[in-house]
Parts: C-alpha cells; structure tokens; sequence
C-alpha cells in the first residue's frame, strides 16, 4: 500500500493508516473488492466505452495528460450512461485501478473542468485510494440490508475518511489543472449532479443557491463542499504548488510551507464555514 504522495493531505494518511487495524473496515475492503471484480465492474460499466485514442479522443488525451502530470501509469478509464455513475469514479484493487466518467460530463463540462475531473481521479490512484474508495460505495449500493447493517461501523469510519481523502485529491486536481477558479468550477459542477449540468454553470450562483435553499441540499453536505472549497484555495498559496506555475500567474502574496497548509487545512474540520 502506498503512503501517498507528497501533497497528500496528512488526516488522510493518518486516518487511513487507522484503518488498516480496523477490522470491520478489513473485512468489508475484502468483500468489497471481491465483489467489484467478480460482478460489481461488469454491472458499473454495463453499455460503458472505453476511452481510447481513436475513441473519445479528446478525453483520452486529457487522461493521459492528467496521468502524465502526476507520474502515474495511464489507468483504464470508461464512458459510462450507467445511473450508478453520478460522478468521476476511481475504483478496484491498487493495481488495477479503472474510471468510471459519467457520459453527460462529456458534452455538459469545459475541456479545463473535465481535465480537473480526471485530476481529482488520478489523484485517488496515485495515492491508493481505490479499494477503500471502491468498498465505500459497494456499501453504499448494496441491497443486502443485513450486510449494510453489520458492516455500519467500517461504512462510518470510511465516511470519515472519505472526507480527509477528498482534501488530498483536490490537490491533485489542481496539481494537474493549474488553475484555482477552474478546479473550484469543476468541483462545484460535479457537486451540482446531473439535473444543473445543462447550460453554462455558474459556481457562485450555485453555492448562494444552495446555502438558502433548504431543498438544494444539507447543511452537512454545503460544509463539506466549503470546506473543500477553502482547502483548496489554502494549498493553492503552498509554496509546493507555486513551483510549476509562471510568475506572470502568481497574486503576489508570499507562499506559505506544506507544514502551514495542513495547519490552516485541519482547522478547517473544527469550524463552521
């Protein structure tokens, strides 16, 4: 099991190291993982195409750059109509590793917000992040009631993580991007799900729609994506981040170490933003 790469959001590394003793999680990663290679694959990616140089090009060649930015192999990935697949997926073993992208992403988001995507989902490869990923949402989509019910204490923990994991692969996003307002855009569009992705997208509007409609989602679920939304914005100022961007794109405001942004990050978990 990797460690996880050097921007790896450090919860995430500690939490997940956690996870490793727990046995309910172990369990469950076991059967998960069984499960997703033996059938769970073949029913997430049923009518799927897979992306190829002379199919979908276009974001074959975004794949591959993604992958390219963040030294990793080029990983299987899929075009998906399934309705299981709402957004980006990494999923399976750590060494075979497959993405699954909804097919309405491909005519509803900008070549920059798709080429994110596929960061945030090269980045949960590049730092092991499939099985627990693909165990979280064999739990999820189970319909065997009595095994969600006696695997509860791993779906908790794994929820847990699930949080601090996203903060390391939005970092990878941007690592690939280059671009904050692009990766916020992305992150925020895939929030959205499918019924906002027609017409142009308006990030703004859609937070300020969120946080006063009750209807358009709980209060748990707008924190989590703030706070996301925040950590990326804090890792964007990292020194780490900088180094591959030109001066002509800096804002001027003095670069702060890996060590402060995990400080300012985890603050993040203790406040109400």
């Amino acid at each position: 099991m990797r460690e996880g790469a050097v921007y790896a959001h450090a919860a995430d590394l500690r939490v997940r190291s956690t996870l490793r003793h727990l046995r309910p999680v172990t369990m469950a990663t076991e059967a998960a993982i069984r499960n997703f290679t033996e059938t769970g694959m073949g029913t997430l990616l049923e009518g799927a195409t897979v992306l190829a140089p002379d199919r979908f090009g276009t974001v074959h060649r975004a794949l591959v750059g993604a992958a390219a930015a963040l030294g990793i192999d080029l990983p299987e990935a899929h075009l998906c109509p399934s309705p299981l697949v709402l957004d980006v997926l990494a999923l399976g073993p750590a060494q075979t590793p497959i993405i699954a992208i909804p097919a309405a992403f491909l005519d509803r988001f900008s070549s920059v917000e798709l080429l994110a995507a596929l960061g945030y989902a090269c980045g949960q490869i590049h730092n092991d992040h499939t099985p627990l990923l693909t165990t979280l949402h064999f739990l999820n989509h189970t319909e065997n009631t009595a095994l969600r019910w006696m695997a509860k204490p791993a779906l908790v923990a794994l929820s847990a993580w699930a949080d601090r994991a996203a903060i390391t692969a939005d970092r990878a996003s941007l690592l690939v991007v280059r671009d904050v307002a692009a990766a916020k855009r992305s992150l925020c569009h895939r929030q959205a799900g499918l019924d906002h992705l027609s017409g142009e997208f308006d990030p703004d509007r859609f937070m300020a729609g969120i946080a006063t409609d009750p209807a358009a989602g709980n209060r748990d679920n707008v924190l989590r994506l703030r706070r996301r939304l925040a950590a990326m914005e804090i890792f964007a100022r990292t020194s780490f981040y900088r180094s591959g961007l030109s001066e002509s794109t800096s804002d001027g405001t003095a670069a702060i170490t890996l060590g402060q942004c995990e400080i300012e990050t985890s603050a993040l978990f203790s406040e109400s933003i």
